[in-house]
């Protein structure tokens, strides 16, 4: 066993994973983001899905615009996160298009502060998109993601696990740069799993 610690393996990671993403993002980003939508608005999940929380991608994320398009476009209900970074959460927020978003921390768009929110504790009432399509440095062929070290996914996923009641777990779906799947993660017990992963080379069932 490695004596370096699980926060120090992590903490090597996500540096050499940043560097990495950026330098995708950068020469083949729009290729590679357009093959790996093709992949999720293709699979069964997508397509049935009536209502999908997604994210606005940071720029040298795998871009997220053409997915939050066809979600509006399809008629489905799309719910994005909004930080509330003096707590340590978010919440996911439905939105009916761009005029609805601003500025918020770490360089991203956000719902408005005026729009109603649902929290982990609303999962499984209120709150219950069909699809939970996820952010991350890493993903692992087991589902496990590295996130970027805030924890605000890991608390709100948990959540909505520990909400899920007799309907069962709702698909939670890594989307990534294929560069980004590692095959195998350090993980700690709170980090949650992923069911798929999606990238521009691969679809995958966990």
């Amino acid at each position: 066993m490695s004596a370096t610690s699980l926060p120090e393996q992590k903490k090597v990671l996500r540096a050499r994973l940043r560097r990495l993403r950026r330098e995708v993002a950068a020469t083949r980003g729009e290729e590679l983001a357009a093959r790996a939508h093709a992949h999720l608005l293709a699979s069964p999940l997508w397509r049935q899905a009536r209502s999908v929380a997604l994210y606005v991608s940071l720029p040298d994320e795998l871009d997220t615009a053409p997915l939050l398009d066809a979600a509006w476009q399809a008629g489905k209900t799309l719910y994005l996160p909004r930080v509330r970074q003096q707590y340590g959460l978010m919440d996911f927020v439905a939105v009916g298009g761009r005029d609805e978003l601003r500025p918020g921390p770490f360089q991203l768009l956000e719902p408005l502060d005026s729009l109603p929110g649902f929290g982990p504790d609303a999962a499984g009432a209120a709150f219950r998109p069909d699809i939970f399509i996820v952010p991350g440095l890493a993903f692992d062929r087991q589902g496990r993601r590295l996130g970027f070290g805030g924890g605000y996914y890991d608390r709100f996923l948990s959540g909505v696990r520990a909400q899920g009641g007799d309907a069962g777990p709702r698909p939670f779906v890594g989307l990534c740069f294929h560069c980004q799947l590692q095959d195998a993660l350090p993980a700690e017990p709170w980090d949650e799993r992923m069911t798929h992963i999606c990238t521009d080379r691969e679809w995958l069932c966990l």
